[in-house]
Parts: C-alpha cells; sequence; structure tokens
C-alpha cells in the first residue's frame, strides 16, 4: 500500500479533471451518460472524489475536504449557467453532489476502520 501512496493525489487530480470535462461537456443533453439518472452520477462522481480525496491527502481535515469538493460542485454549476455551453445549473445537482461527498466521506472511514482492524494499513 505505501508504494502506491504517490499515486493517490494524480488520481485525485485526473478524477477532478474527468469530472469538470463531463460537467461542462457542451450540448443540451450534455456528457454520455453512465447511470441514466443525473443525481446518481453527480452522487457517484463526488463520492468518488471524496474517497479519493481521503486516500491521496490522509492528513487534510475532513471538514476541508467536504468544503472545497462543495466549492468545486459550486464552480461546475456556475459554469453550466455559461450560455454558449448550452447546459443549465441546478441547485438540486448541489445537494446530490454533497450528499456524494458524505457518502464517501463515510465509506473512506469504513474502509480505514476495516483495514486497521485487519492491520492492512492504507
Amino acid at each position: 500500500m505505501a508504494r502506491l501512496r504517490p499515486l493517490g493525489p494524480l488520481a485525485f487530480c485526473f478524477t477532478l479533471a474527468v469530472v469538470l470535462g463531463l460537467a461542462l461537456w457542451p450540448g443540451e443533453g450534455g456528457a454520455p451518460r453512465l447511470f441514466g439518472w443525473d443525481k446518481l452520477e453527480h452522487m457517484s462522481a463526488f463520492a468518488t472524489l471524496a474517497v479519493l480525496g481521503r486516500f491521496a491527502y490522509p492528513g487534510l481535515a475532513r471538514v476541508w475536504l467536504l468544503a472545497g469538493l462543495s466549492g468545486f460542485g459550486i464552480t461546475i454549476e456556475l459554469l453550466q449557467g455559461i450560455e454558449a455551453l448550452n447546459r443549465s445549473a441546478s441547485p438540486y445537482d448541489l445537494g446530490a453532489n454533497t450528499v456524494g461527498i458524505i457518502a464517501g466521506l463515510v465509506a473512506a472511514a469504513a474502509v480505514a476502520w476495516a483495514a486497521r482492524r485487519l492491520d492492512l494499513h492504507p
């Protein structure tokens, strides 16, 4: 696990870039759908970011990760309001992002707890 630790920030930043790219994909339909329900896609993207963020930056307080990812979500919604992208901003997306972040933080805590119990040291 220790050998993989340097890849954490790279995976986190790559995923941030992919989420941003998909969120700003131009057109009325936006990016291709993975799950078929927009809110589930928001939740899964932000849960993934939260999990990757916890393992990439283990010393970072959860509240700062929550704040940073929430800010990222707000930025995406503001950018989606740009008329040239033919996208639309939604406060419901922010709610889905927040649910995803919290779910990701809980999942990361559960994995870390289980790894400590099994003496895996993530």
